[in-house]
């Protein structure tokens, strides 16, 4: 189903806007799938991905910490600790292992999952034909977090990767869009359903490493939702668009020194350039330098740049450690080891997803909760095969009480244990 296209705005970076094909439907229920409920709530026990073939759901904590309180200390690194014990030789996680996970939802490649207070959103990728053709068939939808049906807010989307929430509207990034030269594009969809919007093309850049490889969740560090409006960065620039048309899509300011990572409070943008870290003011200004870096082959190495309490928090990935400054300023200083590739805070609690390391070697990887009163400790609320040589987790977000992830083509949810 197809509604009509739209276009918006005048600013174009690099390229003519052109329309998206989006709809807004109820998807069918998913029912059953082999004595497992697809319903959010439901117990994932039977599921085959699970326990088929002697891959049965393995305790996500075999070793409790102190006081039995299910948290496990954190070997060298920030990773995970051999898992299991034992053995004289590594021990690889060959399927989805999470005691109590649940599953949500199945359809296509998950590639991106954000929630909000009451809902979980989701993106996946569009299928291809028998001869490698994209069918341009990708899809949001959407999940009530205290359960039933999924909807689907839009459809017929050309390669959705990465998902920004607002307010009023989802921004979805398609990675080959109709632009003649297919090009990576941001489109916004209201979250009721409806018309979709093209916004303009993004810097790809943005979501790869330095060895190419895709990385999940790499829009959202580059997304601030504030006060109705949106805010998010493209080819060293940030962008500003209102969500109730009381101003015209612009462009915030340039920055020669390439913008890594951006968060926001109630009063600011943040972000990390080559320089140091920034502040800008939502009412307008100029950037204030808060910490520079000493040398600019820093920069990149500080992400996902996020705020909780009187803090900054960062992942440093090259040494690797949980950074954190103060807000009134100064020095950047060490919380925890941690390889992880993605960082989401909740209060005094944090949300990691380091790679699963037995006997020195790589075997999978985990999505871990630890808490600002003890760092070193971790409680592992799942762990996944390695796949195409990587250790990131996959797409994943957190809620008051489940962290949701997408694994192959079915969104799980898994309990915190606060």
């Amino acid at each position: 189903m197809t509604f009509g296209k739209h276009r918006l705005g005048s600013l174009a970076l690099g390229a003519a806007f052109l329309a998206a094909a989006c709809a807004g439907s109820k998807l069918h229920d998913v029912g059953d799938i082999d004595g497992g409920s697809t319903a959010a709530g439901g117990d994932v026990g039977d599921d085959p991905v699970l326990s088929s073939a002697g891959k049965k759901a393995v305790v996500a904590n075999p070793t409790a910490g102190a006081g039995g309180s299910g948290f496990v200390p954190l070997g060298d690194g920030g990773v995970p600790p051999d898992f299991p014990v034992g053995g004289a030789a590594p021990v690889f996680v060959e399927g989805l292992e999470c005691e109590d996970c649940q599953l949500v939802a199945e359809g296509t490649d998950i590639r991106d999952v954000a929630t909000t207070k009451d809902r979980v959103y989701w993106v996946e990728y569009d299928t291809q034909d028998n001869l490698g053709n994209y069918e341009d068939n990708g899809r949001l939808l959407s999940i009530l977090q205290d359960g039933g049906e999924p909807s689907v807010i839009a459809s017929d989307l050309q390669g959705p990767i990465g998902l920004g929430i607002g307010d009023d509207y989802a921004y979805v990034v398609v990675d080959h869009s109709s632009e003649p030269n297919g090009e990576t594009e941001l489109l916004r969809v209201p979250l009721d359903g409806g018309e979709a919007e093209v916004i303009g093309a993004l810097d790809s850049d943005l979501g790869s490493l330095t060895n190419g490889d895709f990385v999940y969740d790499w829009f959202q560090r580059n997304f601030v939702m504030n006060a109705g409006t949106a805010y998010w960065v493209t080819f060293n620039t940030i962008m500003r668009l209102p969500e109730d048309g009381s101003g015209p899509l612009e462009m915030l300011f340039n920055q020669r020194a390439g913008i890594h990572t951006i968060t926001g409070d109630e009063s600011s943008l943040y972000f990390i350039d080559d320089e140091g870290l920034k502040a800008f003011p939502y009412a307008g200004g100029d950037p204030t330098l808060l910490r520079p870096f000493s040398s600019p082959t820093f920069a990149p190495a500080y992400s996902q740049l996020t705020i909780s309490g009187d803090y900054f928090y960062a992942l440093d990935n090259v040494e690797p450690y949980l950074v954190r400054m103060p807000k009134t300023g100064g020095a950047w200083k060490r919380v925890a080891k941690s390889a992880a590739t993605h960082l989401r805070f909740d209060g005094s609690n944090y949300f990691t997803d380091p790679p699963a390391v037995s006997h020195g070697q790589l075997v999978g990887a985990s999505l871990l909760q630890s808490n600002l009163t003890d760092p070193s400790l971790a409680t592992i609320l799942a762990k996944s095969p390695p796949w195409d040589g990587r250790h990131d987790f996959g797409a994943w977000d957190v809620a008051s009480a489940w962290v949701y992830f997408g694994w192959e083509s079915r969104l799980y949810r898994a309990p915190r244990v606060d």
